[in-house]
């Protein structure tokens, strides 16, 4: 839920990491905040699949393991505490 207010205008393609049997979870929510134009696709991939999602990985490790890691990301990553 919270990906799809971070889109991008112009924005045609979302690629999400399959979570295999939740994936289908995700449809009613992206259907539900899509915009109408331009239309929205989405995939699942799997993580090894998709060298992109390696770097978001990266990002969430660094900024989780915190101290010197986190500082020398800087103002790169907005962190946004969803829990």
């Amino acid at each position: 839920r919270f990906v799809l207010p971070f889109v991008p205008e112009g924005c045609y393609r979302l690629t999400l990491e399959s979570r295999h049997n939740q994936d289908a979870d995700d449809h009613p929510v992206i259907w539900a905040a899509r915009r109408p134009t331009p239309p929205l696709t989405y995939e699942h991939v799997s993580g090894a699949g998709e060298p992109l999602l390696w770097l978001a990985d990266t990002y969430a490790w660094l900024v989780g393991v915190g101290g010197d890691w986190q500082r020398r990301l800087g103002n790169s990553v907005r962190v946004i505490d969803v829990g």
